[in-house]
């Protein structure tokens, strides 16, 4: 016959747990084989006949099966003799009553079952028949005696003689009624606690007495399971999701099932009417303990995971596009109050803790800038020396970043114009060229309409742009200054190639109200004098001007 494979945990099952086990077994196996793998991997054959007992009651059974309880009973020994196991059958027949024997030896001499054939059968069938016989034999003698006491008593004591045997009959027949009731009221009360917590049995501080056993295993259950809930670890740059049980936490949940219930199923029925009765208070309690070794690992583990350098955040423009990398702020963990904070949440419904640690912040402003908000370009002879100047100006300039509150030193940016910087010499400088860089961005500044902070004109007047909108520079002396008044980055990009040169300006595309425009505007005074204007624009619509700066020239163009 088929044998199922059991759990190898199932002999430290509870009796509950492996009757839900065999339960489920029974949803997809024939009845036979469940029985027969239950006694080839149970060696208890009282526990055995409980378990099947307790399943023959459940709806599935009730579904698949039409046995009747004899027959169960006839089943069970035969399964037992086929697995050569007859030894163990005369624990099971020691457990039971005459009346319970008789009715099952009957059963198998009657239908002639491989039972009926063993010199056991033959034993407990004389067992229980000669008890009949010696009852039967001892109620003659008693009449016979009866008979014989009567016939030498006189004539005038019969009637005082009856009257006394009436009263002594009576006070027996109550005797055994009360004997019965207070038999029938014990055996209720066993049968009761059987599948219920006996009396004066407290759980975490309440009483559960009278609770069923399956109530119990639930809620031990439940409680057992709140290792297995998630509890988040957060800090600035992410979470971290782990059980309770994963942080290192223990429980005595299933050690408790078996004091609770297990054990006292095993007691006789004088140790149960006892504890039934007269039992003391008994106190337990679910603990959640923190192994110490496991803990050490998990917080090594979190170590590994939360601990992070400081990563700046990176923006560039790379072929007209933007390319951004968010910055990551370093942390360092400080677990000297971790455990007593997840400790704590056990024991509260919070399921959320904000890590401990020092941090290095980052800002992450960059990410704010996401549009060319200006662009100015100039043009130069490549064949020129300059053009290597301006050429090396352009390298230190772009990618530069001026933060909200910055301003703009042109000189700190490129300078100083010498030959240990990469600048040649040519005309009558070393480094003649980067001003027309610096007039590339002045003007590019005025698009957005950034307060400039100083500038001035050349004395000779340049070819790139016209009067008035120059912005000369000359060692640290003379510099070209603006100032980021908004609230926003902005990220200078800047080339020169082919004879080309553009300065354009990224920001957040509200650095320019909506719809606004700003255009400079330059008026002749007579001669080389000039005054510079920056007129607003909205919408199309002319709205102000604002006076900028005024240029003398010794020479024009």
């Amino acid at each position: 016959m088929k044998v199922l494979d059991f759990n190898d945990d199932f002999s430290k099952l509870s009796l509950i747990d492996k009757k839900n086990y065999l339960k489920k077994l029974l949803y997809d196996n024939n009845l036979n084989i469940v029985i027969n793998s239950l006694i080839i991997n149970n060696s208890d054959i009282l526990e055995n006949f409980e378990i099947i007992n307790s399943l023959s009651k459940t709806k599935v059974f009730r579904e698949k099966n039409t046995i009747t309880n004899i027959e169960l009973v006839s089943l069970i020994i035969d399964l037992y003799i086929k697995n050569n196991k007859t030894k163990e059958l005369s624990k099971y027949f020691n457990e039971l009553d005459d009346k319970k024997i008789k009715s099952i030896i009957n059963y198998e001499i009657n239908n002639k079952t491989e039972f009926s054939k063993l010199k056991l059968c033959n034993k407990l069938y004389r067992k229980v028949n000669k008890d009949n016989t010696n009852n039967k034999k001892k109620k003659l003698e008693i009449d016979s005696i009866n008979n014989s006491f009567s016939n030498v008593k006189k004539k005038e004591k019969i009637k005082k003689k009856k009257k006394k045997i009436s009263i002594a009959f009576l006070l027996i027949f109550i005797f055994l009624i009360i004997g019965y009731i207070f038999v029938g009221y014990c055996y209720k009360k066993i049968i009761f606690y059987n599948n219920h917590i006996y009396p004066n049995i407290y759980l975490d501080g309440k009483l559960i007495s009278d609770k069923t056993n399956t109530e119990i295993d639930e809620l031990l259950t439940n409680k057992g399971n709140l290792i297995k809930e998630n509890i988040i670890l957060k800090n600035q740059n992410d979470s971290f999701s782990y059980s309770y049980e994963n942080i290192g936490y223990l429980t005595n949940t299933s050690e408790l099932k078996h004091k609770i219930i297990g054990d006292y199923k095993k007691l006789n029925g004088f140790a149960k009417l006892y504890k039934i009765f007269f039992g003391n208070k008994q106190e337990y309690r679910v603990e959640y303990v923190l192994e110490d070794n496991n803990y050490q690992s998990f917080i090594n583990e979190l170590r590994s995971k939360v601990n992070v350098e400081k990563t700046e955040e990176m923006f560039k423009v790379v072929n007209g596009g933007i390319v951004y990398t968010k910055g990551i702020s370093g942390f360092t963990l400080d677990d000297s109050s971790l455990k007593s904070d997840i400790e704590s949440s056990l024991k509260t419904s919070i399921r959320e803790i904000n890590l401990k640690g020092s941090l290095d912040s980052t800002n992450n402003t960059l990410g704010l800038i996401n549009k060319k908000v200006s662009t100015f370009t100039t043009y130069y002879n490549e064949a020129q020396g300059r053009a290597k100047n301006i050429r090396n100006a352009v390298s230190k300039l772009n990618g530069r970043i001026l933060y909200p509150g910055d301003v703009f030193s042109f000189y700190r940016a490129v300078g100083p114009y010498n030959g240990s910087r990469g600048y040649i010499f040519y005309g009558k400088d070393v480094g003649s060229g980067v001003c027309q860089l610096s007039t590339t961005i002045y003007n590019a500044a005025l698009m957005i309409n950034l307060p400039i902070i100083s500038r001035e004109n050349h004395g000779d007047m340049v070819p790139y742009v016209d009067y008035g909108l120059d912005a000369t520079v000359y060692g640290s002396s003379v510099d070209m200054k603006f100032k980021n008044n908004s609230n926003y980055p902005i990220y200078i990009e800047a080339s020169a190639y082919n004879g080309t040169l553009t300065v354009s300006l990224w920001s957040n595309e509200n650095i320019v109200p909506t719809g606004y425009i700003y255009k400079p505007r330059v008026e002749s005074l007579g001669g080389l004098s000039f005054k510079t204007y920056l007129d607003t624009y909205k919408d199309g619509k002319y709205v102000s001007t604002k006076y900028l700066n005024s240029s003398y020239y010794i020479k024009g163009k």
